[in-house]
């Protein structure tokens, strides 16, 4: 099912919790392994961690770094979407996360971490913006020094298995709807 009618301009997430729940395991096939382990070693001294995922949609982000980021975690859940927050929070409260959820328009405000924010998240979350608002998160970011984990960023790299007569078009047609603002 495709995301909600609305504007990508004043939204972030705005995709139906169902259709996320669907893309789930395939997201999760998809982040690469190097990156986490990577994350993992960088934090590995941590005891705890206020961390700021953008874009939360229903908190896959969090589930997915639950063995990878020190035990202690606050996680700021943002999105533009409150129901699939409160999903979130409520499906990470239950698995004993310390969760927060803001309801902001990032398109808007591009730093909506915490003063005692330590590191930024986000998936799937690059290709929906364009290139004014991300150099506004970056400034943002190097302000405060902040390090980012980007996942599930499309970088034009495909692999269709088994292969169809269509993939080559589908493949045009795909680059050139990321492409668009």
């Amino acid at each position: 099912r495709p995301p909600r009618d609305q504007s990508r301009a004043s939204r972030v997430s705005g995709f139906p919790a169902d259709w996320l729940d669907l893309c789930a395991p395939a997201d999760a096939d998809a982040r690469a392994k190097d990156i986490l382990q990577a994350c993992q070693t960088y934090f590995a001294n941590r005891q705890s961690l206020d961390v700021c995922d953008i874009g939360a949609g229903v908190g896959a982000t969090p589930d997915a770094l639950k063995d990878v980021l020190p035990g202690n975690r606050r996680w700021r859940l943002v999105d533009i979407d409150l129901e699939n927050l409160e999903i979130a929070k409520r499906r990470l409260g239950a698995a004993g996360e310390n969760v927060e959820i803001a309801a902001v328009a990032v398109a808007r405000d591009p730093a909506p971490w915490t003063p005692a924010g330590d590191f930024v998240t986000a998936s799937a979350l690059f290709d929906l913006a364009g290139p004014d608002w991300i150099e506004r998160f970056i400034a943002a970011l190097s302000q405060r020094r902040l390090p980012l984990l980007a996942l599930l960023t499309y970088d034009g790299a495909q692999q269709f298995a088994p292969s169809h007569p269509d993939d080559a078009a589908m493949l045009q047609a795909f680059n050139r709807h990321q492409r668009l603002d």
